[in-house]
């Protein structure tokens, strides 16, 4: 399997990765390429725009759904 990433930078500026990968099975040749927004660029983004007091309310929120509180 052969593998490669590349990171740019879009139109609207917001970063993305862009990843191809390349396998045989079976004597088949597969490709896939694949484009996500930067996830790093992604939490920076909500941390600068959601105020503290919300980003608590929805980690709390989530456990609560998960059945993590008790």
């Amino acid at each position: 399997m052969r593998q490669a990433t590349r990171s740019y930078v879009d139109a609207n500026g917001i970063p993305r990765v862009l990843t191809a990968t390349e396998s045989n099975v079976n004597g088949v040749r597969l490709r896939a390429v694949e484009d996500a927004i930067d996830l790093n660029w992604l939490q920076a983004e909500y941390r600068r725009r959601v105020p503290l007091w919300r980003r608590v309310l929805d980690a709390v929120m989530s456990e609560m759904c998960k059945g993590g509180a008790a």
